[in-house]
């Protein structure tokens, strides 16, 4: 009777059914599981010990060198309450905060305001305090100064200087937190009046003033203060006060000049608080686009407009109807419908007018890319770069940035072009597509076939002549060729990055093998035929087998005789014997070597060097076979008796770790170790595939349930193992069981959510 060879159906359970009353535990997850009893629950360590009661929510800290938020797992804080107490838990399970304070909470993502005894204080995300905690209020005016409230009243305390820099005398401060740069100054609030100190403790502004929290500023220019209803700009160095009726239609431009309304008439004032321009102008206008900025403004006088600096010299004189645009120290004018390009001292750029122009940057606005302006007459564009002095002249229909910021896609009725930014041609006009393949080298295509272009030589380097080219899969130096054979299939050959042609298309596949060498393919599979091509001394050397497939080291080939398959190296010779009817190469390093004993298929394991380290005694099956990486070698035996397919482990070396009579063997991640299951119960095994303990167990709970075809299973130290059809208990990697029993389990999150929510 023919046997055959069947495999046991595989169920780890997640667990008995919950009894209420009954005091009940969670998996080991990043060194903490959850105990509950009735309601209350609590958190344990890999020693048993209670750490605390409950997460509250997590958070990832801000580097202290780069200011970015760190995203790693490994650097997670945990607010965590114990006994009604708060603190910060690392995942090195270590308090960054011990458990002492009434509240935490995480502020701005990038700062921890603690209280404990009506006492607050701050710290950094990895719990450093940066100010004592004796203070009954704090806010956070900057990363070194915190306005504090002492008895009442409210001072500054300077985590620099370790000490009250300004006493708390005071009923309140304002401050610009939003402001790009810092302030040296604060909004200080006495007798129920605002006036302005600096951060030692002197005056500014008396306290006389109202003031609300709007249009604040880093600078000497004060725009929150009012006096009896009337809004006021006050020059802080000067101590001017810029009112009505004298003064009205007050904004400070955002390079800070302040355009200020006096007689009907607009003037400029210095963010010294010196005049710069008179006030003779109809209206004054900040000309950069939005999101672009500079030292000059536009002026209008009789209904022409010109440009001043921000000292007040003139640029342009105001004789130009319509607005003028400022971008790169540049300036665009409006002149007879059309416009002119001017440079800083009103010189011409250009030597003609265009229908349009517009400044363009072709990078982000931090990349050191040099602005550009685009150049439109009637539907065509083209650009000027101020810093070459270079112009192209309009003749295409769109002009678009690469990703990179440095090159400019031109296209004119489908048909594409390259520029550098400095107006250097890179890819004539004329091809319908192109794409950069590898640094100056580029694939461009005519009439659906392509070809290889140097932008760096500025020619074509590979006629266009191919259905497509790409970078050839394990060898940057080499790229894949691919045309038609007279019945339309696909074929292969090869040139260099310097489109020197190295074979032309005709190879049914080319295979990279490193260290510069190519396996060479021609005629299908049951007629093909192999060769060794060397590109640098443009070498072949046939192969005589039948199949050739590279595995996963790199000197060697799996290579089929007929109908044995053995291993040779690049230079021909045999490294494993050609007496096997299949082979597999493992991502180890090592080989799988299969035997074919009638119906059956016996397998076993050879090294790289050829040595046989497990023999072929082992029964193989493709489709149950996996790898356990450089951790262990499986073993599948056939059960004599049922067909049933047992399992087992050997050593990298070929030692036995674990005898194939186990129903299921899987490895533990993040473990370390082995689960097998023999019948209905299990075994926790070490690396070394060793019993952590004599005891079998009825089940062993995973962090998670695994998917089908699963090859690991997640679960860590200690491990929640059961013991019978009540109890659970948890055994450490050193095979001590830690004494505590519960009788049912939970998940590890509460509410069975997957994750603690985010702060």
């Amino acid at each position: 009777m023919t046997k055959y060879i069947r495999f046991l159906p595989i169920l780890l359970l997640l667990g008995a059914s919950l009894v209420a009353s009954a005091q009940k535990a969670s998996v080991f997850v990043n060194g903490l599981a959850r105990m509950q009893n009735g309601t209350q629950y609590w958190y344990i360590n890999k020693a048993g010990q209670k750490v605390f009661d409950r997460v509250i929510g997590s958070y990832h800290p801000i580097d202290s060198i780069t200011g970015t938020r760190l995203e790693d797992e490994g650097s997670l804080m945990l607010l965590v309450r114990s006994q009604g107490k708060f603190g910060i838990w690392n995942a090195q399970r270590q308090w960054v905060i011990p458990p002492v304070y009434d509240s935490i909470e995480l502020k701005w993502k990038s700062y921890l305001s603690l209280k404990q005894h009506q006492k607050r204080t701050f710290a950094d995300t990895y719990g450093h305090l940066l100010l004592p905690l004796q203070f009954e209020e704090v806010g956070i005016l900057d990363g070194d100064y915190f306005d504090v409230k002492s008895n009442g009243k409210w001072g500054i305390y300077s985590n620099k200087a370790q000490k009250l820099v300004v006493s708390a005398n005071y009923e309140g401060f304002d401050y610009c937190g939003g402001c790009g740069s810092a302030s040296n100054y604060v909004f200080a609030k006495k007798n129920g009046k605002w006036g302005i100190i600096n951060y030692r403790n002197e005056t500014l502004l008396p306290f006389e003033y109202n003031h609300e929290h709007y249009g604040m500023r880093s600078d000497n220019w004060i725009k929150s203060l009012s006096k009896n209803d009337v809004p006021m700009v006050i020059n802080l160095q000067q101590k001017k006060v810029y009112s009505s009726p004298e003064y009205t239609d007050m904004d400070v431009l955002d390079n800070g000049l302040l355009k200020v309304k006096r007689n009907g008439y607009y003037g400029l004032i210095g963010e010294d608080g010196q005049q710069v321009a008179d006030f003779i102008y109809d209206n004054i206008e900040y000309p950069y686009e939005e999101g672009s900025y500079g030292p000059y403004v536009a002026v209008t006088k009789n209904k022409k407009t010109g440009i001043l600096d921000d000292r007040g010299r003139v640029i342009l004189a105001p004789e130009y109807s319509g607005s003028i645009t400022c971008f790169a120290d540049c300036f665009i004018v409006p002149v007879n419908g059309n416009y002119r390009l001017l440079d800083s001292a009103g010189q011409r750029l250009l030597d003609k007018d265009y229908n349009k122009i517009t400044g363009f940057i072709a990078g982000p606005h931090s990349s050191t890319t040099s602005p550009l302006f685009i150049l439109k007459q009637q539907a065509l564009y083209g650009f000027y770069n101020p810093v070459s002095k270079k112009t192209v002249a309009p003749a295409f229909f769109d002009i678009a940035a690469d990703d990179t910021g440095d090159f400019l896609l031109v296209e004119y009725q489908q048909r594409k072009g390259l520029y550098s930014t400095d107006g250097t041609e890179l890819i004539p006009m004329g091809y319908k597509e192109y794409g950069q393949l590898s640094g100056s080298v580029y694939v461009v295509s005519q009439n659906n076939l392509k070809g290889l272009y140097d932008v760096k030589q500025q020619r074509q380097i590979l006629p266009t002549e191919y259905t497509a080219i790409r970078e050839l899969e394990g060898d940057s130096n080499l790229v894949l060729l691919i045309g038609k054979d007279k019945i339309g299939e696909d074929k292969y050959g090869l040139c260099n990055m310097q489109g020197n042609l190295l074979l032309p298309p005709g190879y049914n596949d080319i295979i990279s093998l490193g260290d510069g060498m190519c396996l060479l393919k021609t005629g299908l599979d049951d007629t093909a035929h192999y060769s060794l091509f060397d590109p640098v001394r443009k070498q072949l050397t046939a192969l005589p087998y039948s199949f050739i497939s590279p595995g996963h080291i790199p000197d060697q080939l799996m290579a089929a005789s007929g109908d044995k398959v053995g291993l040779i190296n690049m230079r021909g010779d045999t490294v494993i014997p050609f007496e096997y009817r299949f082979m597999r190469s493992l991502l180890s390093g090592e080989y799988i070597v299969i035997k074919q004993e009638g119906e059956r298929y016996k397998y076993g394991y050879a090294d790289s060097t050829g040595k046989l380290i497990v023999p072929a005694i082992y029964d193989y099956d493709e489709i149950s076979f996996r790898e356990f990486g450089t951790k262990a070698l499986l073993l599948q035996k056939a059960d004599p008796n049922t067909g049933y397919i047992r399992l087992g482990l050997a050593s990298m070396k070929g030692l036995i770790m674990l005898p194939a009579n186990n129903d299921l063997v899987m490895e533990g991640k993040p473990g370390p170790g082995f689960l097998a299951k023999q019948g209905d119960k299990f075994i926790v095994l070490n690396e070394e595939g060793r019993p952590l303990t004599a005891v079998k167990y009825e089940d062993v709970m995973l962090q998670e349930v695994p998917g089908y075809g699963a090859t690991t299973l997640k679960y860590s130290y200690p491990v929640m193992c059961k013991i019978n059809n009540t109890a659970y208990q948890y055994l450490t990697l050193e095979g001590k069981i830690l004494p505590i029993k519960v009788t049912g389990v939970i998940s590890f999150f509460p509410d069975y959510d997957t994750e603690f929510p985010e702060l």
